[in-house]
């Protein structure tokens, strides 16, 4: 894969970025982030994790990551009408969905987790090139 083939599909939708942070935001907010953030165990358990109403850590740590969804939700959908503010969104969505390909496949690798988080790293993937395709970019440049 050169840089030309990268260069080449990055932003080739970016005149709808707007909409597409607008779109993703309230899917996060509603479809992750607050059900993982009021309901973690019960979300956990929707996915084949095994979990007892004292798992403390997993509830600590299921509404942490829940309001930090939130938290990026909001953010975005504040955004949406300040495109100069759409790169560094973009960029930070890009990241955390390659991260979180990375962490599900290392989990699947490793055969630590319940089918349904292997199911998700194309998912997380397809998140990150759908940023990529949707960035709020015109001309791109290797630095």
């Amino acid at each position: 894969m050169s840089v030309a083939m990268l260069e080449t599909g990055l932003g080739m939708w970016g005149a709808y970025a707007g909409p597409c942070l607008m779109y993703l935001a309230l899917g996060a907010l509603l479809l992750f982030g607050l059900p993982l953030l009021l309901w973690p165990l019960r979300w956990a358990r929707l996915l084949g994790w095994a979990s007892t109403p004292q798992d403390h850590l997993a509830i600590y740590f299921g509404r942490t990551l829940g309001m930090v969804t939130c938290a990026m939700s909001i953010a975005a959908l504040m955004a949406v009408n300040h495109p100069s503010l759409w790169p560094l969104l973009y960029n930070l969505n890009i990241m955390i969905f390659l991260a979180n390909t990375g962490v599900h496949a290392w989990g699947a690798i490793r055969r630590i987790q319940p089918v349904a988080e292997t199911w998700e790293i194309p998912y997380w993937f397809a998140l990150a090139a759908v940023q990529y395709l949707f960035y709020p970019a015109t001309h791109w440049t290797w630095g």
